[in-house]
């Protein structure tokens, strides 16, 4: 299930509770006060698997390490063991789209992408 902001409030009342959630790190990175205490919750006592939309593996420009510091970080700070990411680039020029974009099916924009990866 898919931890979102909406019914974050209401996870502690429910009478059926999932196994894990899945989080968006880049929507949790930066947490509203008001979330704070149910989230460290959820935090604690749920398995957590992240998958990013936001890394933008295959564009031009790389990757942003500030960006890549804030989600291990963030990963680190939970004890997180699994994150995943769409290969697709959702930047450019430094301008975040926060849309999973496709990429060209070259060989150009593989090795980009591999670039990108081992970083």
């Amino acid at each position: 299930m898919g931890l979102r902001s909406e019914f974050l409030l209401d996870i502690k009342n429910l009478t059926k509770k999932p196994n894990w959630f899945e989080i968006v790190p880049e929507n949790w990175i930066h947490l509203a006060r008001i979330y704070k205490k149910d989230f460290e919750y959820i935090m604690r006592n749920y398995q957590i698997i992240c998958h990013g939309i936001s890394l933008s593996l295959g564009s031009k420009d790389g990757i942003n390490i500030n960006f890549l510091k804030e989600i291990k970080k963030f990963l680190d700070k939970y004890q997180i063991k699994y994150y995943s990411e769409h290969i697709s680039f959702s930047s450019m020029q430094n301008k975040q789209s926060y849309e999973l974009l496709p990429l060209p099916l070259t060989k150009k924009v593989v090795e980009k992408v591999v670039e990108n990866i081992d970083i």
